[in-house]
């Protein structure tokens, strides 16, 4: 990772307000529908484990991308996993508005330390292409500041390139990511695009005792700060 995009993390358990389950706790022996490598469904063991919620209590219901939501519209499935910035939206597009929903997002109930969305590349292009990686983080950085700074602009630039956007729904898209994921004390004191070393090793190691992993690999295996703008470029 050369750059951090989401100071949080979108992942996020979403039942149906009108159902049984009020606390994370009654998630045990229910019936959660995903994709087998949604990013909600591949930490939920992180999330169980913080939680004591019986991970092996959970019946997981493997299901397309497209079929998530409507095993929950259909009370087919419990609750879903997934990005709250996805998940939340397609259910409100299928019926099932804000209001009908109950979210538990990871973060609030002792995932905040997780990261959300990162820039990846390889070692080998960083090592070749160190200049054009750098321009290209800084790119990013200005553009996700405009962004946060021309919301309607955004959306006109996204219409622009889809015609076929939906204005109403990626515009609370839009507000959900800056105010939830994007936007934070960590963001407003660093400046975008920063890990902490400490916080990405809690994480790791949060990973690692979930899933009973063996050696706790160190920091700079999975990040490098070397490509990043100067502060004064990423201060939102």
């Amino acid at each position: 990772a050369v750059g951090l995009l989401w100071d949080q993390a979108p992942t996020a358990v979403t039942v149906r307000a009108d159902g049984p389950i009020t606390q994370i706790s009654q998630l045990a022996g229910k019936t959660l529908a995903a994709p087998e490598f949604d990013g909600g469904r591949q930490v939920f063991p992180v999330f169980a484990a913080i939680n004591n919620i019986p991970f092996s209590s959970i019946n997981w219901l493997s299901v397309a991308p497209e079929l998530r939501e409507p095993m929950l519209v259909q009370r087919r499935a419990d609750g879903i996993t997934g990005f709250v910035t996805s998940t939340a939206l397609s259910l409100r597009a299928l019926g099932m508005d804000l209001p009908a929903q109950r979210i538990f997002r990871y973060r609030e109930h002792g995932l905040d330390f997780f990261y959300g969305s990162v820039i990846l590349t390889t070692r080998t292009y960083a090592a070749r292409n160190p200049e054009v990686l750098r321009s290209l983080v800084g790119a990013l950085y200005r553009s996700m500041k405009w962004s946060f700074n021309n919301r309607d602009g955004a959306i006109a630039a996204l219409r622009l390139r889809e015609p076929l956007t939906d204005v109403a729904i990626e515009t609370v898209r839009q507000q959900m990511a800056m105010e939830e994921l994007v936007d934070s004390p960590n963001v407003r004191r660093l400046g975008l695009g920063v890990i902490e070393a400490p916080r990405l090793q809690r994480q790791i190691e949060a990973v690692k005792l979930a899933y009973a992993l063996g050696d706790t690999p160190s920091v700079d295996r999975f990040h490098t700060d070397r490509f990043l703008p100067p502060a004064a470029e990423r201060a939102l």
